[in-house]
């Protein structure tokens, strides 16, 4: 009835509603308690516009247009307003504006409907529910379990890997869940309802640690919050940098417009964006882009899970980064078929760069060779040479240039270790005797890169299809980018830890532009088989095994192979922080401990405490790791917990009072408690989980 009444409005009453809701919007903004009103008026101003937009038809296909129309609407008003934001600000006052830009966007195409024929966008809603959409049922009842099981599980204690904490039927049946819903793709079922099904089994792959650590794991993401506070309140994060805007101005509108505290946005960011984005992409890439049966096009959106995305299981800057860039790479597939269908992959291709431009860039640089492969004739292979010759190169470059710029210390120097070190295993994996079952999970880890490499070259001696090399070409460029930049350049004020973090995480990212063609050359070798029906589906069933088994791998494990050396922040942190800043009431003091105790502090009290010293500035904590106060706290860890190491501290930020902290879950920790004990002035300890050492000058 909306959409009839949106058809026969006029010009006048048009107008009417956009001051309606944009007054509605501002009174959201401006009173928290009309917050509920000022979201609805955002959700009508935007499905207003885009519905007057649909008809421009910019992907070119008969179905879709209206659902990828909003979704356009809402990337552009984040551009914009990542714009407005690097230039001024994000407060109200500038999120309105930016809704008011996008209302005269509206207008503009208003203006211009009857020249694309407005009809009625038709969502094939009326589809009857049949028998095989009991499945449906069946799945949505096995989801809610696991959903269930993932929510009675969170711990607010110490706890290396979430996997301990589960037991063998939980992957028993989140596989059993896995092979219904393939079949239940296999089928003549209302397309809306598969969708649903195959968002919320996303939602369960990639969200594990969002429902079990509600205090948040990792250490970026707290600082990434603390940012988020801060610019919350007050507009901007200064100094300001072309990294992490898109991921701030995000949730900034959604913490504006919702009044949701910005923890719960944040945390669930990644996840919740990635379980809606990365199925429909998958499908709607390989169904109007490759040209895939609707069947083959169902199972591809569930088997691109075959590759663990440990990137994607937690919100960060980079992980967001990659969603927008896996997203802007399947919906470039549309462009393969016809150029046109060009204005979705590049608007997720900016936003990636807005984000994080370590992984965007390269979603920018994959679009730009589609299209110029489909629009050049003359000279088109000097033309995408030259650009691939310069892409080898772009990420160095991109650091050469940002550190002349900020004034951070870069090295050219030579060390293939680096490089070689990347396919090496970590440190951290364990050469003991385990079950067989492990043996296999951790061989599957193994060859999982060899066999996405191996399916995706397979693509070209089935049939080659015209562009499809470029996706091959974008991964050989990041793994060139990858040589330069770990054997090469050198970051003096970081460790060698932090340094080859980089490369590794554009490692992982590498093969994501191939899994267009992985999922082609998988697709082509299970329908070998199609004739057979009992060895066919039997073949489908058990793709649910790797699937459970990439659903281990994608997160921190800790078994008698790999002991994954990471923690998250408990309530013993925040307790520890809170002691700390109450003992040491209005004088200044100085903490040494680990990453995740700095995290808390950070949330809980901001970037709030930085001293001038002759090395520079210091955070009043022992962060970042090549700093000399982090320097002295692994002198107290690993050298003897000798008092002389916190009285350079003192001595180094001018300060009369320090701290050391201790956690139970530290290698040899009653060691350390015990030094401590021995040189601090007092000490005191928190559910004997965290322990603080009192320091006077």
């Amino acid at each position: 009835m909306i959409l009839v009444y949106f058809k026969g409005m006029s010009y006048i009453k048009y107008i009417t509603i956009n001051c309606i809701c944009l007054a509605g919007i501002a009174v959201g903004l401006y009173f928290d308690q009309f917050t509920l009103p000022g979201l609805f008026f955002a959700i009508f101003l935007l499905i207003l516009i885009s519905f007057y937009i649909t008809k421009l038809n910019f992907l070119k296909l008969a179905k879709w247009n209206f659902f990828w129309t909003i979704t356009m609407m809402i990337l552009i008003l984040i551009i914009i307003h990542s714009t407005i934001y690097f230039f001024y600000k994000s407060n109200p006052f500038t999120i309105f504006i930016t809704f008011l830009i996008l209302s005269f966007i509206g207008l503009f195409f208003y203006q211009k409907k009857y020249r694309f024929h407005l009809t009625k966008p038709k969502f094939n809603l009326k589809n009857k529910f049949n028998r095989l959409d009991l499945l449906f049922l069946l799945i949505l009842l096995c989801q809610i379990i696991l959903l269930y099981v993932l929510q009675n599980k969170a711990t607010t204690d110490a706890l290396g890997s979430p996997w301990p904490i589960f037991g063998s039927r939980f992957f028993w049946f989140y596989g059993f869940s896995t092979a219904i819903l393939i079949f239940y793709s296999f089928v003549k079922t209302n397309k809306y309802l598969w969708l649903v099904s195959v968002s919320i089994h996303y939602l369960i792959s990639l969200g594990i640690i969002t429902f079990v650590y509600p205090l948040g794991w990792g250490y970026d993401p707290f600082l990434h919050r603390a940012a988020e506070k801060y610019i919350f309140e007050f507009g901007a994060a200064i100094p300001k940098t072309p990294f992490y805007i898109g991921q701030y101005v995000i949730v900034n509108i959604l913490a504006h417009l919702t009044n949701l505290p910005i923890k719960i946005i944040d945390i669930y960011l990644v996840p919740v964006l990635s379980s809606i984005l990365l199925p429909i992409s998958v499908y709607f890439g390989t169904r109007y882009g490759l040209k895939l049966s609707e069947k083959l096009s169902r199972l591809s959106a569930i088997i691109i899970l075959l590759y663990p995305f440990k990137t994607m299981v937690v919100t960060t800057p980079y992980n967001l980064a990659n969603t927008f860039t896996l997203t802007s790479i399947f919906l470039s597939l549309l462009m393969i078929n016809n150029k046109k269908n060009w204005i979705p992959s590049l608007l997720f291709a900016v936003l990636a760069v807005l984000t994080h431009p370590l992984v965007g860039i390269f979603a920018i640089i994959l679009f730009i060779l589609i299209l110029l492969n489909k629009i050049l004739i003359n000279k088109k292979r000097i033309v995408l040479s030259v650009i691939s010759v310069v892409s080898f190169f772009i990420i160095p470059i991109l650091f050469i240039i940002y550190g002349q710029i900020g004034g951070t210390n870069i090295e050219i120097v030579f060390n293939l270790d680096n490089f070689i070190n990347l396919f090496r295993e970590p440190y951290y994996f364990i050469n003991r005797p385990a079950h067989w079952i492990l043996d296999l999970v951790y061989l599957y880890r193994f060859f999982i890169p060899g066999i996405i490499i191996a399916f995706s070259i397979s693509v070209f001696m089935y049939k080659e299809k015209k562009g499809l090399y470029l996706y091959l070409l974008m991964s050989l460029i990041i793994l060139i980018n990858v040589f330069i930049l770990s054997s090469f350049i050198k970051f003096k004020q970081l460790n060698s830890f932090e340094q080859i973090q980089y490369s590794q995480r554009l490692i992982h990212s590498c093969l994501f532009f191939i899994l267009p063609l992985f999922i082609i050359g998988l697709i082509k070798t299970i329908r070998l088989v199609k004739n057979k029906k009992n060895i066919y589906f039997v073949t489908l069933f058990a793709l649910s095994i790797p699937l459970t088994t990439s659903l281990y791998l994608s997160y921190p494990q800790k078994n008698p192979i790999v002991h994954f050396p990471a923690y998250n922040v408990t309530d013993s942190d925040y307790t520890a922080i809170e002691y700390i800043n109450n003992s040491a009431g209005d004088h200044d003091y100085v903490v040494l401990s680990n990453i995740l105790t700095a995290a808390a502090a950070i949330e809980k009290y901001g970037f709030s405490n930085y001293f001038d010293t002759d090395k520079g500035k210091l955070f009043y904590y022992s962060i970042p790791s090549g700093s000399p106060l982090a320097e002295l706290y692994s002198k107290m860890l690993y050298k003897g917990q000798q008092r002389i190491y916190m009285e350079k501290a003192m001595e180094l930020t001018k300060t009369n009072k320090s701290f050391f902290v201790m956690t139970s879950y530290w290698h040899n920790s009653k060691e350390i408690i015990n030094g401590a004990k021995n040189t601090a002035d007092s000490w005191y300890s928190i559910d004997n989980k965290v322990w603080v050492f009192e320091y006077f000058k």
